[in-house]
This record gives C-alpha cells, structure tokens and sequence, in this order.
C-alpha cells in the first residue's frame, strides 16, 4: 500500500490495491491501528479479492475534475502532448515484474470515446497505443489490461464545449445540461478504435447493489464488445485517517476495474471450472478479451476440470436462453 503522507492522507491509490490485494488474516490485522480497528471492527476481516497476488504497485499523479464546474473532455491536441509521458508510463508498467498478468488502470482523461476516431488517436496517441499494443510479445503472452471507464455520466456540461455537443442533454439558457456519457472515456476505450488492442483490454463500468449501472459511471456505449460490469458502489477498502491505517468506502469505475483485475490475477484460489464456464459463455456472446482470458484459465485446468467446465457452459447458455 502507499502512504501519502502530510495532509493528503486519503490515497486514491491505497484503497484501489486492497480492493485487489489486501492481505488476509492476523498478518494484515495486526497492521491496522487500535482505534481503527475498533473504530470498524465489523470489517476486521476485510481482504483484497486476490489477496495471495504479488502485487507492483506505481504511483501518478492523478488530477481531480472540480463537479461544479462543466465537463471539459481532452482534445486530440492535448492528448498528443500527453503521449511521450503516457507511453513511458505504459512501458514501465509493461516491463515490471518481468511482464505482469494484469496491469489495473484506475484512472483515465476525460473524454468520451464516441467524440474520437481511430485516424485522430494514430496520429495523436501512436507511442502509447504503440506500447499498448505488446507487439514484440506472444499474443497469449500478453498483459490484460483492465481500465475504469469513468464516472463523468451526470457532469453539468455545456454542448458548445468541443468533444460534448448533443452528449448533454437538459440544458437551458439560464442552467447547466447534464452529461450521458455513453461511452467509456477514450484511453478506457481505445480498442473502439485501434483492432490490435481488443485481444487483451477491457473497460469496467460500475454497478450497484441492485444490478444496474451506477448514475455516475459512464456505460460501455461503442466499447460494448471489450466491456464488463463490476461492483464499484460503496466498496470497502483500506485507507489511512487520523485514526491510522483502518476501512473506509469509496465509489467508481476506479473501484469496479480492480474487482475484475483481482479476480484474473493469479496467487489466489480459483474456480478454474467456474471461470472458464462463464468467460466461454462471454466470448461466445463477443466479448473480444474473455477469449484471451478463458485460453489462459483453460492451461491451468485438468482435462476432467475442462469437460466439467464445457458441460457448465452448455447448461448457463440454455439458462440465459429460456
């Protein structure tokens, strides 16, 4: 975990890993202080969802959109001087751990995707799609890369502003419109747009208690086909207060990417007969990434463990069809 210390002690950064992997067990209490833990003592048994991962963790500097003031998406001119510094980041992250499974990625530019086009981002982006793309690296071989796809659904908006137009909605002359982000923000959502990327990124919007998606997140929109769904309302995580290293809750995107990245990385207890049924049943219905997924679940399964997991698809196909 990292510990920002001075007056920022609430880490973005801290509370994404334990989603994915803080530790279990008396180890992981024992670092939680006496007044946090009994502060919340309810969550004692608190752990990230693949809290056996080796986990690298690389710390940014992240900016934070001030709500009361209106969207304002990022053109294709700033995202080109971002490219150098974005495609450094990328490498290095590439390169860590001798080439990790997953590389989580809870943050992004603001931008909806549906406003770029693969023209633009080639000639604006082309060193970070570039390190994206693992080119020099075996398709199997390749980092999953698994991004938030924003939370700027619901942001007052102005449709002047370049990048927003008919996007929001409800606007009059004397009040701000709201934004419908209907689409992943455009570094989420990049293999919309650029076809070497869609074996091996995904987009995960966030989801509620309830099933649907959270008012705040951004829907998967043009990147349907590489996008998933995760629990990102209210998630429970590690944070440092004044109390010391305790739980707190957070909401989005940030927050639902990092169910599903814990849930491919390796060092935790899988249901590997589970895991391939469902993401066989995914790639069925054209989620481009569940192929990469379920291929590499399927070299870790026992012949007998494939002919359960096969026989499990069939019958949550005819499920979902009746």
């Amino acid at each position: 975990m990292i510990r920002t210390r001075g007056s920022k002690t609430d880490s973005h950064g801290t509370k994404v890993a334990s989603v994915i992997a803080a530790r279990k067990g008396d180890d992981a209490r024992d670092e939680v202080s006496f007044v946090a833990k009994s502060y919340r003592n309810r969550n004692a048994d608190f752990h990230g969802i693949a809290y056996g991962a080796k986990l690298h963790v690389l710390a940014i500097s992240l900016g934070s959109a001030d709500p009361r003031r209106p969207f304002e998406p990022i053109s294709l001119g700033r995202l080109g001087n971002a490219d150098a510094g974005s495609s450094a980041l990328w490498r290095r992250a590439l390169a860590s751990l001798d080439g990790p499974d997953v590389i989580n990625a809870s943050f992004g530019y603001a931008g909806l995707a549906e406003k770029f086009d693969e023209e633009g981002l080639r000639q604006n982006h082309a060193a970070t799609i570039a390190a994206l793309a693992q080119s020099a690296t075996p398709e199997a071989d390749r980092t999953l890369i698994v991004s938030s796809a924003g939370n700027s659904n619901g942001r007052i908006c102005e449709a002047a502003t370049p990048g927003v137009g008919s996007e929001c909605v409800g606007e009059t002359a004397t009040h701000y419109g709201r934004l419908r982000a209907g689409s992943p923000s455009v570094d989420a959502a990049l293999m919309a747009h650029v076809p070497e990327l869609r074996p091996h990124t995904v987009a995960v919007v966030s989801i509620g208690r309830d099933g649907q998606i959270s008012e705040f997140s951004n829907r998967c929109g043009i990147a349907a086909r590489w996008c998933l769904a995760a629990s990102g309302e209210d998630m429970l995580a590690a944070t440092y207060t004044w109390l010391g290293l305790g739980y707190g809750t957070a909401s989005g995107t940030s927050f639902a990417a990092p169910v599903v990245s814990g849930g491919l990385a390796q060092g935790v207890p899988q249901d590997y007969v589970q895991a391939y049924a469902w993401l066989n049943l995914a790639a069925a219905g054209g989620l481009d990434p569940a192929r990469s997924m379920r291929d590499r679940v399927l070299e870790r399964m026992s012949p007998e463990q494939v002919a359960e997991a096969q026989a499990l698809s069939r019958d949550l196909a005819a499920k979902h069809r009746e």
